[in-house]
Parts: structure tokens; sequence; C-alpha cells
């Protein structure tokens, strides 16, 4: 954040409640209808080929988890592991239902399931070496992380974060971001669901209008 940003102070006459803006290192989290109006707001670009490479690695999921299954006969291990392959798939189907449905916990689901499935990889390589077509997962994998803790649009719309230099937050406050701001909640490094924020700055709101805080 700027330096001029940080010591304007607050505009009372301003038409934004500023409770409802927190700061959250580099970016500014902002209520949903402000985040509305960012031109990187919505499900387009490489967010919507992320869904289709997601869609696509379930099909391919749901028939490796079908070949796996009908060689369960043999091994007892055989079914653990497509019991495993099919939780998985469950997992990533719900997150393309939160990818498309803009739920604000979209990201953090679909960082933990490639966290997971990356430990999966790491443990089949160590445990059997590892072919070609496993370290190629894997990278993909990672790429799924670095996208979507990354992408300006992700946090656009699913985490309402704008960068402090954004010119939205110049035609928010003309005349520089506010000092005071509180600072957003994280949890393990990573931001809040846009939901819960809501709800805590409501809270925090009421609790300084009555005093207590």
């Amino acid at each position: 954040m700027s330096d001029a940003a940080s010591t304007t102070a607050p505009d009372p006459h301003s038409p934004v409640d500023l409770d409802e803006f927190r700061v959250d290192g580099a970016y500014v989290v902002v209520p949903d209808e402000v985040a509305r109006r960012h031109p990187l707001f919505g499900v387009a670009g490489w967010t919507v080929a992320l869904g289709v490479v997601l869609i696509l690695d379930v099909l391919v999921g749901v028939f490796n988890t079908f070949v796996l299954f009908s060689y369960a006969s043999r091994a007892g291990w055989i079914v653990l592991l497509a019991l495993f392959q099919a939780g998985m798939l469950i997992w990533m189907i719900a997150c393309i239902a939160k990818l498309f449905g803009q739920k604000p916990d979209f990201p953090g689901q679909l960082t933990t399931l490639c966290g997971v499935n990356a430990a999966y990889l790491v443990i089949v390589m160590l445990i059997g070496g590892g072919s070609m077509t496993t370290f190629v997962q894997l990278g993909v994998v990672i790429l799924y992380i670095a996208y979507v803790q990354s992408s300006r649009r992700v946090r656009v719309t699913y985490r309402n974060q704008v960068l402090a230099a954004d010119p939205l937050l110049a035609e928010v406050f003309p005349k520089g971001i506010p000092a005071g701001l509180a600072q957003a909640e994280t949890r393990l490094g990573l931001a809040v669901p846009r939901a819960e924020q809501a709800t805590f700055n409501q809270t925090m709101a009421r609790l300084r209008r009555r005093g207590l805080v």
C-alpha cells in the first residue's frame, strides 16, 4: 500500500461503510457489491479453462476407478486404492461445482484437494519409483495450486480481494485508501471465505456502534 494511502484520514461523508473493508497484505478485501464492479469478477478466461480441465480429469478418473474395481478381486489393497480415488473424484466434482457457482471456499477446497493428491503422488513415486506420467500429474497439481493462489481473477471473484493500487479502489476512495482499515482474518495463511468475513465484519460493526470495542 502506498504512503499516501496509509496517511489519508477516513472521510466521514464517504458513501461506503469502512467496516466492510479489510487490508490483506497487498490486497484489500472489499464488499461483494464492490467486487462485482471489477472487470475481472466472474468465471471467465483461464478460470473457465481450469474448470474444463478439471472436468476432463474427472472423466479420466472415473474410467481409471472402474478399471481398479475390475481388479479388486486380485488384492485387497486395490479395493482401498479404488475407494480412495472414488472419494477424490467426489471431492473434485464438488470443487468444480464451487468453481462455476462462484463459492468463496473454492480456492481453499481445491488447494487442499491438490495437496492431498500431491502427497499421494509423492508416496507412489517413493514406493514404486514413479513413471513419467506420475511426474506430469504432480506438475499439473502444482500448477493448479499456483493458479488458484496467484490469479487476480480468482482473488476478485472468490475472495473479494482487490489490489490496493487497483483503479477500482481509486473510484471508491478518490482521496486515497483510508488509514486504520482492519486486517483481514486469515486461516493457515489463506484468506477466510468472504461469507465468514462478512459475518465477522457485521459483528464487529455492531460492537463498535455499542462502544464495546
